[in-house]
């Protein structure tokens, strides 16, 4: 009984004290949001993503980024039951939002202390808000975002021990974003301005109070947000709100704050948690109290409308990448800058910004241009200059200089073809000293040969020195007598050198009498005997070789044998089995050993049972794609009718339905890679939209999105 008492007579206080307003006026002093009453009260410079964001500042709101609903109920110090329910809705224009509050005093049944029944008749308040909030950015010539401004409108009936009375309030409050320190904000909130409330003949103010805050949030560091706020009140003494909130993990936020001053039943902890999954979110905060009721406050809250979050998300990310492209241009990235601004206008083609910073690129480009040609001449200077006094390294550098800024630049191109004649000569005088012994060794056996009358051998001397040193032109020169030598000589003469070049063919020397006769037709160009002897002894050489090769095969067969015969003998095993796949493999391997060592019997029975089995194989799973595909299984069907062509890319009707099939499933791949991109999960984001790629090459929604989340 003694804490009943306790309470109606600090309820009446409440109602009817002259430093207080009444109680008819304190819907609009509570604080039903468990968000902020957890953060003691704080968050005026706090944007919400929930409508209740609106009863400490309606800028808050414009942190609503879809549709959302919210339910709440306080059953708070007093025995005072305050339920609230609002909805705020996202537009083009701003937010809007609508609230209906109410709060009963429950002041009907009390007792006095020897437990007399006391009447205090029924004090309750009914309030409908109207909220609009609209944020503020700037986009040129950097982004900005300014935060926003909001306004509430109230529409209040009261009943103070059964009498009624009406009155109507505005809130204006704005959040203000510190461009310099981007994770700081600043509020400010000017609450119920309005006519006060008469009950019988006495005139009652309504609660006002201007409240200034200031914010700190960082999102990577588990979002963490802290809060100060001053508030002065009109009728009652000022109040200090500090609190913070944290996500250890990316459901859960904890909460707790502290209100100091002002009324002496506020000057307490507080303490809360938020589950969100999901569109679907809770909030409790808990207010205790030494010697009456401790303070329970619960929300619950619904977002949904997937387009306008969605498109709210393509905003957000929208300007990450246009900061990112912006930060690209002032570091003079402008390539980058470029593709990053095209890859947003691929996306959002009417964006301004991105427009402008394009302009912007072109206009820097074309003083880079004159900046270039002036660095054109600079090094076209220089290289001439080294051209003439014969430093062509240090040419063939400025003049390349010139083609990475020019690269249609014909002047440079026709020095560094210059040089490189230059640098091939003194690459074949670098060869020659590097070959000087073998090339002295080939000219002194060519003066050998020559001077004891054999030409023949000279002459091939010369060759083999020119294989080495093909810019010789001493040595071209030598060759050229001989050739005229061996034009000149008799026909006795030209039948010896044919006697002796038909003795090493009869040895089998065949290269040696290619030598002889090759002699023979510089002599006697009309010897047509002679050019049949050379095709001959062609051939006979490609025939040792092609006998050597065979007779080396022959043991690399042998040692092959063995490993063919398994394969194919385990083919044959699992075909018999019924182990398709298993035997497609065998002979496939069977079919590669065959084909590398020349087995070509087993060749042609290992691709004939591959073609064989394929075939069965490709029906298979194409039976099976269908009866996945009749089950709505549409991924497990896309896969078969790809295995089913892995096996035969000629089955047409595996290809048809998995065109079909494929549209269904990169078509969920790509949505689903766009809800994790609108909640920046982009791992996730990647892989549904490499998947959808998997199953649709060239989907070119995918490749964009793909483009965008990497």
């Amino acid at each position: 009984m003694l804490k009943k008492f306790l309470v109606f007579i600090i309820t009446i206080s409440l109602l009817f004290t002259s430093n207080v307003v009444c109680a008819a006026s304190k819907i609009f002093a509570f604080n039903p949001n468990p968000v902020s009453s957890a953060m003691g009260d704080a968050g005026v410079a706090l944007t919400s993503e929930f409508i209740t964001g609106n009863i400490l500042n309606p800028a808050s709101t414009i942190g609503i980024y879809r549709t959302v609903v919210t339910l709440a109920t306080s059953n708070m110090t007093g025995d005072i039951q305050y339920n609230y329910g609002g909805i705020g809705l996202l537009s083009d224009i701003g937010v809007f939002g609508a609230t209906l509050m109410y709060v009963n005093y429950n002041t009907d049944k009390y007792y006095d202390n020897i437990g007399n029944p006391i009447s205090g008749g029924t004090s309750y308040d009914l309030a409908a808000t109207f909220t609009y909030a609209m944020p503020v950015k700037k986009y040129l010539p950097v982004f900005i975002d300014y935060g926003g401004f909001g306004a509430n409108l109230k529409v209040m009936r009261s009943s103070l021990a059964d009498y009624i009375a009406e009155t109507i309030a505005v809130d204006l409050g704005g959040v203000i974003s510190i461009p310099t320190a981007k994770d700081f904000s600043f509020g400010i909130a000017l609450k119920n301005l309005g006519v006060s409330q008469k009950f019988v003949e006495k005139n009652f103010e309504l609660p006002q109070m201007l409240t200034l805050g200031l914010a700190y949030q960082n999102i990577d560091f588990y979002n963490l947000r802290i809060a100060l706020d001053f508030t002065n009140p009109k009728n009652y003494d000022n109040y200090t709100s500090v609190g913070f909130s944290i996500s250890p993990v990316y459901f859960l936020a904890l909460r707790a704050g502290l209100k100091i001053g002002g009324e002496s039943l506020l000057n307490n902890t507080r303490m809360g948690v938020g589950l969100q999954f999901k569109g679907i979110s809770f909030d409790y905060a808990f207010i205790p109290a030494s010697d009456l009721n401790a303070t329970h406050s619960f929300s619950l809250s619904f977002a949904f409308g997937n387009f306008s979050e969605q498109k709210v998300a393509y905003e957000y990310y929208l300007e990450q990448h246009f900061r990112e492209a912006e930060a690209n241009f002032y570091a003079k990235d402008y390539t980058k800058a470029r593709e990053e601004f095209d890859n947003i206008l691929a996306v959002y083609p009417d964006h301004q910004p991105s427009q402008k910073y394009l302009r912007k690129i072109a206009d820097e480009l074309a003083k880079i241009d004159e900046y270039n040609f002036k660095k054109i001449n600079k090094y076209m200077e220089k290289a001439t200059n080294a051209f003439n006094k014969n430093n062509m390294v240090k040419a063939e550098k400025y003049y390349r200089k010139v083609l990475e800024l020019d690269p249609e630049n014909n002047i440079a191109k026709n020095y560094i073809e210059a040089i490189e004649h230059t640098t091939d000569d003194i690459k074949v005088l670098q060869n020659r000293d590097k070959n000087s012994d073998r090339i002295q060794y080939l000219w002194d056996r060519y003066e050998k040969f020559y001077k004891k009358g054999n030409i023949i051998r000279a002459r091939d001397s010369l060759k083999y020195l020119l294989e080495i040193d093909p810019e010789n032109s001493l040595a071209k020169e030598k060759i050229v007598l001989i050739d005229n030598q061996l034009a000149k000589i008799a026909s006795d003469k030209a039948n010896e050198i044919y006697e002796t070049g038909m003795k090493h063919y009869n040895k089998g020397d065949y290269d040696e009498a290619i030598l002889y006769f090759e002699a023979v037709l510089v002599a006697a160009p009309h010897r047509i005997d002679v050019q049949t002897l050379i095709e001959k002894c062609q051939q006979n050489i490609q025939a040792l070789a092609e006998d050597e090769r065979l007779y080396k095969l022959s043991q690399e067969q042998d040692k092959v044998r063995d490993k063919l015969n398994q394969e194919f003998d385990d083919g044959m095993n699992d075909y018999q089995k019924g182990r398709l796949e298993l035997a497609v493999e065998h002979f496939k391997k069977a079919k590669i050993i065959a084909e590398k060592y020349e087995f070509n019997d087993y060749y042609k029975k290992s691709n004939s049972y591959i073609l064989r089995l394929s075939e069965k194989l490709s029906g298979k799973y194409y039976k099976q794609g269908v009866l996945a595909y009749r089950a709505n299984k549409f991924e497990l069907a896309a896969q078969s009718y790809k295995k089913a062509l892995e096996y035969n890319a000629g089955n047409t009707s595996a290809a048809v339905e998995l065109e079909r099939v494929a549209d269904k499933v990169a078509k969920k791949y790509y949505e689903e890679g766009m809800s994790a991109y609108s909640k920046n999960e982009m791992a996730k984001a990647r892989d549904c939209f490499k998947r959808a790629l998997y199953y649709k090459p060239n989907m070119k929604e995918a490749q964009r999105a793909l483009a965008r989340a990497q």
